[in-house]
């Protein structure tokens, strides 16, 4: 799994802490060289949907430290990869540490499996009937260099950017911006593998909170704007983790088997299944309440976001139903999310508790994303956002609270 394949039945989590990685192998400035441009976002876009599929040797390092990030620990991972983000397959193979040599993780659309070759294990998990979301990281790009040059949304800029002087020698101007709570800052160009990379380096604005990010660069291709090497440091409980990912030896659409993403677990190999909830994503809300069987809520959002995409999410393991939001701006999301039971929110982290309607909310900051929950009459309701105020958040909350059931639209 990468950040920037389409969103797959991995963890939520693990998918938001790659995203920002950065790795340490041999990346050195272009100096004496004229950089390039800086892009627009539209053209990061461009760039990245230019190609099918990338494959490299990546190599993941996690330091784990204290309070001073003095490094305590230290693991390193060695794999080969092959990647396809338009679509969310993708295939790898550890090659270091030894005793984890020759794991396998291998997804696409309808499954994906995990190999653990000492033990001769696997794991399926059917994702068939999870309709995942599309790629999302096209836009994160767009976001970023729409950020540096000047082309967010004002209410989104708290950095005014730097002109960009044609021409001029690495290392060039710097342009700042902001991209939700995140400040944005293009560090110019470096060489990653061989090639040319634009780099960013994002810092939050809060960094307060049990969990934090302090910090994130970004090595992007200079032609594909996928991500070469990526550098993410945060704070949990009070130790600072720093996780990175560099790609060796990439190749752009190279020759594939058609046979790559699938895999079929060797005779004798100790099987077990994991099962999805069915999940279903729908482009309007009147075809979410055309075929939900529960309460669809309808928030009142600021008026900068629009509305992006619902979601239905069935488990009969769990015996649960939710239906999720989301709307973005310029900046970021924002998503309001309903489910039919309170008992798999029963013992959540602590957090402050704040007043929605006549429920007494939790609310919470986790890096830049903001997060307030409440249960309600057996339902469990949340509302999450990477870039508005603490205060919007708790208005958006309390018009779809237990107070408001005129806003609460009933599905048929």
């Amino acid at each position: 799994m990468t950040p920037h394949l389409r969103q797959s039945p991995l963890p939520a989590l693990v998918l938001v802490a790659l995203l920002v990685l950065s790795g340490c192998s041999a990346v050195t400035d272009l100096a004496g060289e004229e950089s390039p441009a800086l892009p627009s976002g539209q053209e990061a876009v461009e760039g990245y949907r230019s190609f099918d599929t990338v494959r490299a040797t990546t190599l993941t390092t996690v330091a784990k430290g204290n309070t001073t990030e003095t490094t305590e620990n230290t693991t390193v991972r060695r794999a080969r990869v092959v990647q396809r983000p338009s679509t969310g397959d993708s295939w790898s193979e550890t090659l270091a540490p030894e005793n984890r040599s020759g794991d396998l993780v291998v997804s696409n659309e309808s499954v994906t499996w995990s190999y653990d070759a000492s033990e001769d294990s696997a794991n399926r998990i059917d994702a068939s009937q999870f309709d995942s979301a599309e790629d999302g990281y096209p836009e994160y790009v767009r976001r970023l260099f729409d950020a540096v040059g000047g082309e967010s949304a004002p209410e989104s800029v708290g950095v005014s950017p730097l002109p960009m002087v044609p021409g001029t020698p690495t290392p060039p101007a710097r342009a700042n911006g902001s991209m939700g709570r995140q400040t944005v800052e293009y560090e110019g160009t470096a060489t990653v593998d061989g090639r040319r990379t634009h780099v960013l380096h994002l810092t939050p604005r809060e960094n307060s909170g049990s969990f934090a990010v302090l910090n994130q660069t970004v090595y992007l291709d200079a032609e594909h704007f996928y991500p070469l090497r990526q550098r993410m440091a945060y704070r949990l409980d009070g130790n600072v983790t720093t996780y990175s990912v560099t790609y060796r030896n990439v190749t752009f659409d190279p020759d594939v088997d058609r046979n790559r993403f699938r895999f079929d677990p060797p005779a004798g190999t100790n099987v077990t299944e994991t099962a999805l909830p069915t999940s279903t994503t729908y482009d309007s809300l009147d075809d979410l309440r055309a075929n939900a069987s529960t309460t669809v809520p309808d928030p009142s959002v600021p008026e900068e976001f629009s509305f992006a995409q619902a979601r239905r999410t069935v488990s009969t393991e769990r015996n649960y139903t939710s239906v999720s939001l989301t709307y973005e701006n310029d900046s970021g999301m924002l998503s309001v999310t309903t489910h039919d039971t309170t008992d798999l929110y029963t013992g959540t982290a602590e957090g402050e508790n704040v007043t929605v309607g006549s429920a007494t909310a939790t609310y919470r900051e986790f890096g830049t994303v903001r997060t307030v929950g409440w249960a309600c009459a057996g339902s469990y309701y949340a509302v999450s956002s990477d870039v508005v105020s603490r205060a919007t958040l708790l208005e958006v909350a309390r018009s779809v609270s237990c107070d408001a059931p005129s806003r609460n639209a009933t599905a048929r």
